[in-house]
């Protein structure tokens, strides 16, 4: 019998006032286009991405516990609005500077639970096709981590949602009003995702150390 594996989006819970603000872009981004997703809250979680790879089905608490770890290093992350961005492939992103705080804690999570996922890899990441479209670099990532968004390759950012494919998603970028320029992170989420990176529900939540 094949082994399950699971995709588990280890990420940056935001305050409320951060997600009822990105909810509420996003809901209004629905309104006027058509998208894959409305972020609420509920079935779909705001939240700022460390590491996504897949583990063998049943890890939670051992990642609960190595995520444990972490937390007694780092105190609250304190983020800073860059600039919103529009991806060619749809995506709608509210993007955060990368300070020296939120790159260490990335690489921390990394590092303690790379060894969990066993060396597994996603099928998507290890599809010729995907993998024609990324840098030696990122395929090298992806090889040794199960995830490339890492290192060099890291850009904090909140999603607001995805649209079709194209220049759309830039052109409504271009609109979008953040008023919110810094806001602290103060925990840690282990999320099940689901299809275009969304978070779909929040499985263990860790408290940073201060």
């Amino acid at each position: 019998m094949d082994r399950e594996f699971k995709r588990i989006n280890i990420a940056l819970i935001i305050p409320s006032t951060v997600a009822s603000l990105a909810c509420a872009l996003s809901e209004q981004i629905a309104q006027a286009d058509r998208t894959f997703f409305i972020l609420d809250n509920r079935n779909y979680f705001p939240h700022i991405s460390l590491y996504a790879p897949e583990f063998p089905a049943g890890m939670e608490n051992k990642i609960e516990y190595a995520l444990g770890e972490i937390v007694e290093k780092h105190g609250a992350i304190a983020c800073q609005f860059d600039k919103a961005s529009g991806a060619a492939d749809g995506g709608v992103y509210i993007n955060l500077k990368a300070n020296e705080e939120i790159k260490k804690l990335c690489a921390d999570v990394v590092a303690a639970l790379n060894q969990i996922r066993e060396g597994h890899i996603r099928k998507r990441y290890a599809d010729a096709e995907y993998q024609s479209k990324r840098s030696d670099k990122q395929i090298s990532y992806i090889n040794k981590h199960g995830f490339w968004r890492i290192n060099e390759f890291f850009e904090p950012h909140i999603m607001l949602s995805v649209v079709e494919p194209g220049d759309q998603a830039k052109a409504i970028a271009g609109k979008i009003i953040w008023p919110i320029k810094e806001f602290t992170c103060s925990s840690i989420g282990m999320f099940s995702t689901g299809q275009w990176g969304t978070c779909t529900k929040l499985i263990r939540k860790i408290s940073l150390n201060g």
